[in-house]
């Protein structure tokens, strides 16, 4: 079980929600903030039947200065349970920190351990002159980006900074991603709404189907469905999917400091 399967539906989870924008004459001005430092989600991944893992999603305590500007310093882990290191030990670190004006990553980092893969990438975005800098496994690296290149972990925080749930039905955008030294496009649509029930309750949730990669991870395009709180927070809340080797279930099961009441949750 490679943990980009797991961490690939929730970074997708919010291209719906994410600004199709590129254009530098028009750069895109967040409209608000519904994190805030300190916020921590967690979540459990089942895969077929079995709990495999976990994720977590956290706001640190601290703003950072780089370049003069306060970031927002993201911090992203997904881990296997001990029950499963023995089949596949996963232990995966993203970081990014999110220039707190723009809502565009500056740095980005991922240190992975996937079985017997291991892999360490770090890059500084610059989106002005379109160019990420950094190094990979491979040594020194530079890449060509489109203006506003999301990573993996400063997507999620983007997105949620968009009033999307005043969208209407069958809304569709697209998004530009960057990871393991490429960036790719893809886009996502909105398909209604629709009440989920976990184990914190039973949430309203806006559902989204991701238009995906097909042949790298995912069985087809359309073989995912994400459900995200149809509040201000717009937090994830359930992702499933259907990939090559089974199927994958991530459950929201513990939030701290959202900025906003949890006013989807219907009891």
């Amino acid at each position: 079980m490679n943990f980009m399967m797991i961490l690939i539906p929730f970074c997708l989870a919010s291209l719906f929600l994410g600004s199709s924008n590129t254009e530098k004459s028009e750069e895109y001005k967040p409209e608000y903030r519904p994190f805030k430092q300190g916020e921590f989600l967690r979540y459990n991944i089942h895969y077929g039947i079995v709990d495999a893992g976990e994720a977590t999603f956290s706001v640190l305590d601290t703003m950072r200065k780089i370049k003069g500007n306060s970031h927002y310093a993201i911090k992203v882990t997904g881990r296997t349970y001990k029950s499963w290191d023995f089949f596949y030990l996963v232990r995966d670190y993203y970081y990014s920190h999110i220039d707190s004006a723009s809502m565009l990553p500056t740095v980005y980092s991922r240190n992975v351990i996937e079985g017997d893969y291991k892999d360490k990438e770090s890059y500084l975005f610059d989106h002005e002159n379109e160019i990420a800098k950094g190094k990979n496994s491979l040594g020194e690296s530079q890449v060509a980006i489109p203006f506003g290149v999301q990573d993996l972990a400063s997507m999620l925080y983007f997105a949620r900074t968009i009033r999307f749930y005043e969208k209407p039905e069958g809304f569709e955008i697209p998004l530009n991603v960057f990871f393991a030294s490429e960036w790719f496009e893809c886009s996502a649509m909105f398909d209604g709404y629709e009440n989920i029930k976990t184990s914190l309750g039973i949430f309203r949730c806006m559902r989204i189907i991701p238009k995906l990669v097909e042949g790298r991870v995912f069985k087809g395009q359309d073989d995912m469905v994400v459900y995200v709180s149809a509040d201000k927070n717009q937090v994830p809340i359930r992702i499933e999917s259907e990939i090559f080797v089974g199927s994958i279930k991530v459950d929201l099961i513990e939030f701290r400091n959202l900025s906003y009441p949890f006013d989807c949750k219907i009891e």
